[in-house]
């Protein structure tokens, strides 16, 4: 549980953000994103998805669940999201979802890891 990344009277650990620092230092880029959702009514949220450079530059890209429901998945709580063009995992990406209270979602990234030098061509 010590792992679990909690928010306990407005305030939380500091996993995610260590995550981020993580990546800034070691980017990878992802070409899939494998959602796990916790209820069905989590299909008609969005997935947004920011990227802030320290340049000024910033882009959007928003998912809706809806759209990657599997006709012949009998639950239609696990969704596999093809990222084209392929997103930056690299400290400067951010998603953003709502949550209802007492569930969750699981997002799983597919990758290739790349070196600094192969993002500044």
């Amino acid at each position: 549980m010590a792992e679990t990344a909690i928010i306990l009277n407005n305030s939380g650990n500091d996993r995610y953000a260590q995550v981020s620092r993580d990546l800034l230092a070691n980017p990878v880029r992802a070409n899939l994103l494998k959602i796990i959702l916790d209820n069905e009514s989590q299909l008609n949220n969005l997935i947004q998805i920011r990227n802030q450079t320290s340049f000024g530059g910033e882009s959007n890209r928003d998912i809706s669940l809806k759209n990657y429901v599997n006709a012949l998945n009998k639950t239609n709580l696990i969704l596999e999201i093809p990222l084209n063009p392929a997103i930056n995992l690299d400290g400067e990406t951010y998603f953003q979802t709502e949550l209802a209270a007492n569930s969750t979602i699981d997002l799983i990234f597919y990758y290739d890891q790349v070196e600094v030098a192969g993002l500044l061509k």
